[in-house]
């Protein structure tokens, strides 16, 4: 359940990237730190889906998420282009 959960959020996050190339590195990581927060959580809560749920939760909308990520990569290729 947990791991629909993680993927589900994921998939959300990365429909709203731009870059192919981004969405899939951001794919394998964020699903990595998701992983790794919610086993931080775990000893503090009840289970894991509750768990996995604050980590999410920490990561906030997948929108805004994916609007970071689109933001961030579109400032470092124009810097990029700046110097070419």
């Amino acid at each position: 359940m947990c791991n629909y959960i993680i993927d589900e959020y994921v998939k959300s996050v990365c429909c709203n990237i731009k870059s192919k190339r981004l969405s899939r590195k951001t794919a394998l990581s964020l699903k990595n730190d998701i992983k790794i927060l919610s086993d931080k959580y775990l000893p503090y809560l009840d289970d894991r889906y509750t768990a996995t749920l604050k980590a999410i939760h920490h990561f906030g909308d997948p929108i805004s998420y994916a609007n970071n990520i689109n933001n961030r990569s579109f400032n470092l290729s124009n810097i990029i282009y700046c110097f070419l």
